[in-house]
């Protein structure tokens, strides 16, 4: 699309901003879904271990003795019992605080605005004189015993808030507190001074090996300071995590495995799926590695776009296989990135198929619950049904739905507070050279500045319900620059009122001397297509969206809370023709489907009102309009008679 020395840049998060069904859906989380009152329903989220700290478990010096401070209270450390995990509360408050923080923004709404900057400014009171900021007490934060800890990847969570709230508001503070909690971070790890170590093979790694994903921050970091050493040390840590012996857990992404095209994927999905980045960013010049790692998260994802792990993952990517919020979360980021670093079009198709998917799909449309785990293919969502960590864990549910999951754990849902900004941070990008891009389609708006003078571009449209893509120009004066737009790879036609508009290879190219009120419009011509399942069925695809059987289905409540309006539920299938039948599709043209659009529907509401069916031999609706449903089909042969 653009020559190899010209990079794409991702913009401030204070020049993107949602439209249309989008705000609409961020408005409506914060007003009446959890998003916006997390704290109240969950003490795993109003726990704030950033201001109130851990201990963690320390070694004496003779390497025998180890304990752990919660409060007031200390216990022995247990050898045979299970590591210290207390730094869970730290990643879901701060996944919470960053999330609500970046929608309240997006969506422009003053009151969220205002209560998500007090979350963030809190945080940033919580830094010690030397600049430290993270959930570990001074007598015990940086240390490195041969079990779990949480270190950077609670430092993490708190970095991304802080760059963020800079982002958004411009508050220098906030970045300088960021960077001064970097700088003592790079004086403690670095070369000759590792931060990952293979630990005995009882204990659980999961804190330490998501620390990986510190490189986060850094690398946001160095791109908006400019700053090499943060840059550089986010290269170090990938380099420190693939040295480590083979294997250790969640080593899917390490160098010497994410290169094998014999080792499958293993690892805890999320994960899996987070390591992505700091793999793209330290192996950028190495595209075989990089095309080898989405090789295997795309052989390992359904055709919702979801990679496949019930907490790990396993198996082959079946109809029923099911899929974490968490993992979601990280892989649409990871794709974006994917998309930013490779400039390969057909990763915006899959990051698009993820959102408009498997993630809409895994929620209430009025924002109220997640299921921690769903599926293409949802029959019911039961307490009972086990997961992988079932027969280890003490009870079940992560497939019922809930505002909190605070029995298994609160994660989920304080990520899902990330889907939309992660979508939107990506939707437009910029080159080095000053070639402006829409990557990722749906109602949004871009602020830049070209040449001196402000420029606002909206994307007007009903994307992914309507075919039609309607960029609008506001400028004070004329001026010139290159729009490019993502061709999607399902757009086999289109047609356009643009008579300058070219095409280089997946992308639309309009250059011009752009005058006040100027649009282009692109209609965009999409099939109706079967997509395999590991077990020969197929999913039914049209445009981004794929299409599904809805099955009708009641609730029957598990818990409520003192927030009238939210409870814990299971979902229970009601329509049991729809249950056994197996609906067969006949392998012709479109499948023998047709688009029939509901006019009287709600476009600010679409998940509720299903703006588009596919009807037929079947009839079917967006998989993000259902929450229990038949997303797998038999094809019929090409000699049935």
């Amino acid at each position: 699309m653009t020559s190899d020395s010209v990079n794409l840049i991702r913009p401030l998060l204070s020049h993107v901003r949602a439209e249309g069904w989008i705000k609409a859906q961020l408005q409506r989380d914060l007003d009446w879904g959890f998003a916006g009152v997390l704290d109240v329903l969950t003490d795993r989220i109003s726990n704030d271990l950033f201001t109130d700290r851990i201990a963690s478990w320390v070694p004496n010096l003779n390497g025998a003795g180890m304990h752990v401070a919660d409060g007031d209270e200390s216990r022995p450390y247990d050898l045979e019992g299970e590591p210290d995990v207390h730094w869970w509360d730290a990643e879901t408050r701060g996944n919470w605080v960053w999330g609500s923080l970046m929608m309240a923004h997006l969506s422009q709404d003053p009151r969220h605005i205002s209560e998500a900057n007090s979350r963030a400014l809190r945080l940033r009171d919580t830094r010690d004189s030397d600049g430290y900021l993270g959930a570990y007490r001074p007598e015990s934060r940086f240390s490195r015993p041969d079990i779990e800890n949480g270190e950077l990847w609670a430092q993490s969570r708190a970095l991304l808030i802080l760059l963020s709230h800079y982002e958004l508001t411009g508050d220098e503070s906030s970045l300088d507190a960021a960077t001064r909690s970097a700088d003592l971070t790079l004086r403690v790890f670095g070369p000759g001074r590792p931060y990952f170590h293979t630990p005995q093979p009882r204990h659980d790694v999961t804190g330490m090996t998501h620390g990986l994903n510190y490189a986060d921050a850094m690398q946001r970091l160095h791109e908006l300071t400019g700053e090499e050493r943060y840059r550089e040390f986010a290269v170090w840590l990938y380099e420190d995590f693939s040295t480590q012996p083979i294997p250790f857990q969640n080593d899917d992404m390490a160098r010497p495995n994410a290169g094998d095209p014999t080792r499958p994927l293993s690892g805890h999905a999320a994960h899996t799926a987070e390591h992505v980045r700091p793999l793209l960013l330290a192996c950028r010049d190495d595209r075989s590695l990089i095309a080898s790692a989405l090789r295997k998260l795309r052989l390992f994802s359904v055709p919702s776009g979801a990679l496949v792990g019930d907490e790990s993952v396993h198996g082959v990517p079946m109809p029923d296989s099911g899929y974490e919020v968490c993992t979601m979360t990280e892989q649409l980021w990871s794709l974006c990135e994917a998309l930013r670093v490779t400039r390969d079009a057909a990763l915006g198709d899959w990051a698009e198929r993820l959102f408009f998917n498997a993630l809409q799909g895994s929620r209430s449309p009025d924002g109220r619950d997640v299921s921690y785990l769903t599926a293409d293919t949802r029959l019911s969502a039961r307490i009972e049904r086990p997961d992988v960590y079932a027969l280890i864990q003490d009870g079940v549910g992560r497939y019922k739905v809930s505002p909190t999951h605070e029995d298994i754990a609160t994660c989920c849902v304080a990520n899902a507070t990330r889907v939309v900004p992660h979508y939107l941070s990506y939707a437009w990008l910029r080159t080095t050279d000053g070639v402006i891009i829409a990557a990722l389609h749906g109602p949004s708006s871009f602020a830049v500045e070209v040449d001196g003078i402000p420029v606002t571009i909206h994307a007007r449209t009903d994307y992914p319900f309507e075919d039609r893509l309607r960029y609008v120009v506001e400028a004070p004066s004329p001026v010139h620059f290159s729009l490019r737009i993502r061709r999607p790879g399902w757009a086999s036609e289109y047609a356009t009122d643009a008579a300058d508009l070219a095409e280089d290879g997946a992308w639309f190219v309009v250059k011009r001397r752009w005058t006040p009120g100027d649009t282009v419009v692109i209609d965009l011509v999409a099939a109706v297509v079967a997509i395999p399942y590991a077990n020969g069925e197929v999913a039914v695809q049209r445009g981004p969206l794929l299409f599904v059987q809805p099955i009708a289905h009641e609730e029957r409540s598990l818990k409520t809370y003192a927030r009238a309006g939210f409870r814990d539920a299971e979902l229970i299938p009601v329509d049991d023709a729809a249950i056994s039948t197996y609906p067969v599709l006949p392998n012709i043209v479109d499948l023998g489907l047709k688009p029939v659009r509901n006019a009287t529907a709600d476009l600010e509401r679409p998940w509720d009102s299903t703006p588009l069916r596919l009807e037929g031999s079947a009839g079917l609706v967006p998989l993000g309009c259902t929450r229990l449903r038949r997303a797998a089909f038999t094809l019929e042969h090409a000699d049935a008679g």
